[in-house]
């Protein structure tokens, strides 16, 4: 008899790799989905020796490192280098009190996965903070019927390798309680590592979808995007919501960012959005 043996398996950390350089372009058909603002082009990425991105040209400050946890929104790839508005933060941060915002954006990550992140990559720092800006990618991930601990989603799995059991969708508000508990293990823990935390919600576009055409070509259905801004706003709410609980500070990015202009689709910044 054959004896199986199990695959060995590791938790998945959402980074481009430590002390990595390399250069990025949109695809033709990418772009093609955009509102006209994302060019075409290369895209310079560097990561620091934890893995991550940073602007190597800039000189860091004071040894108080602020990391921005996101997906995609964060990452910024197709922002130019020392445009991101990480980038810019360092160096506004610079005239004053000089600190370092590391950019821990990755595309496809959801808030399990940054957990992972803070746990793993950041860790007991005095003088540092996190903030973390919801994933958009939350809404999708917990859409199936495991939520965030499906490991059978290529994409938002947060264990490697993926399972061949596919995803079953289900309605969000079977899942968004994982959310919660989610962001209250954040905030116990950056209170265990002596670190600052501040919460922020996701931005998105909120115009009608039958006003802004290009968004066709990405949500063909009818009401498609619509329920998902339904979704995405109720996943503000309760970040909202546990932000109050655990009386921790929130930058609201939902109601502070609503101009259609800042964004090349409905979650990416392109550099007027990072400005």
């Amino acid at each position: 008899m054959t004896k199986r043996i199990p695959h060995k398996r590791h938790v998945r950390i959402k980074e481009f790799g430590a002390n990595m350089s390399k250069e990025m372009s949109p695809q033709k058909e990418y772009i093609e989905l955009s509102n006209g603002s994302l060019e075409d082009g290369i895209f310079q990425i560097n990561t620091d020796q934890n893995g991550f991105v940073y602007n190597p040209r800039f000189e860091k400050g004071a040894d108080a490192p602020v990391y921005v946890l996101g997906d995609s929104f964060v990452e910024s790839v197709f922002v130019p280098e020392g445009r991101r508005f990480c980038d810019q933060l360092s160096r506004k941060m610079a005239k004053t009190a000089p600190r370092q915002f590391l950019n821990g954006g990755y595309s496809g990550a959801t808030s399990l996965n940054l957990l992972d992140t803070l746990i793993n990559k950041i860790g007991c720092q005095e003088n540092a903070a996190v903030i973390l800006i919801l994933p958009s990618n939350d809404t999708l991930s917990l859409r199936s019927a495991r939520g965030f601990w499906d490991y059978g989603s290529q994409r938002y799995s947060p264990i490697l390798p993926v399972t061949d059991d596919a995803p079953t969708p289900v309605p969000l508000a079977e899942n968004i309680h994982q959310l919660a508990a989610v962001l209250k293990v954040f905030a116990h823990t950056c209170s265990a590592f002596s670190l600052d935390l501040f919460f922020a919600t996701t931005a998105f576009v909120q115009s009608d979808y039958e006003q802004l055409p290009w968004f066709k070509a990405r949500h063909k259905a009818p009401g498609s995007y619509e329920a998902l801004l339904v979704d995405r706003r109720k996943m503000n709410q309760m970040m909202r919501d546990v932000a109050r609980a655990t009386r921790t500070e929130i930058i609201d990015l939902e109601t502070s960012m609503t101009d259609p202009q800042m964004f090349y689709d409905d979650v990416h910044l392109n550099e007027a959005g990072s400005q």
